[in-house]
């Protein structure tokens, strides 16, 4: 019986050796809890900065199914009411919130100079097949210019530059643009 005994103290495990794998357990774990920490701070940024371009896509898609006469020039910082006969539709600027963090979002509209040479196609010429490009003959190129000096259509492109700015938690301020150009296809 003592032999017996003896072994089946052999094979348990004291209290001290539980104590000392747990402050093993415990060292090895507070690196594993920081990186976590880390991780989901930056899973965090990473989300400002997904809301950062989805509100740009929004707002610039908005602009794009917008008529150009409903797209005024200047600095809007503001909700920019687009009226026009056909619709009413609205592009929300300025603050906006979303999951806790506050957006800015703003649009810069201006006019652009446009020139540009083109050849027309003499399609009325015998032999003449649009579906053969062997037949086509050019005219002379011919150069026009849109802008405010010519008077011609006076600026048929604007330039939109829509921003979205935040400011990250304990960093500087973010921002992020994108740039779409409107034109006005319409000889008016």
């Amino acid at each position: 019986m003592n032999e017996n005994a003896r072994s089946a103290r052999k094979s348990g495990i004291t209290l001290l050796e539980i104590m000392f794998a747990v402050i093993i357990l415990a060292t090895a774990m507070i690196p594993i809890a920081s990186m976590i920490g880390f991780g989901f701070r930056g899973t965090m940024k990473d989300y400002r900065n997904i809301v950062a371009l989805q509100l740009l896509e929004s707002t610039l898609n908005q602009v794009q199914s917008a008529a150009y006469d409903t797209i005024p020039e200047g600095t809007h910082t503001t909700t920019l009411s687009l009226v026009a006969t056909d619709t009413n539709a609205r592009i929300p600027l300025g603050t906006i919130a979303s999951g806790g963090y506050t957006f800015n979002v703003s649009l810069n509209v201006t006019g652009e100079n446009v020139t540009f040479s083109y050849q027309s196609v003499q399609y009325n010429l015998a032999g003449f097949d649009e579906d053969n490009p062997a037949t086509w003959q050019f005219s002379g190129v011919q150069t026009v210019s849109y802008n405010q000096a010519s008077g011609l259509f006076a600026r048929r492109v604007r330039r939109v530059v829509a921003i979205v700015d935040w400011t990250e938690p304990n960093a500087a301020p973010r921002t992020v643009r994108a740039v779409t150009f409107k034109v006005r296809m319409r000889q008016s």
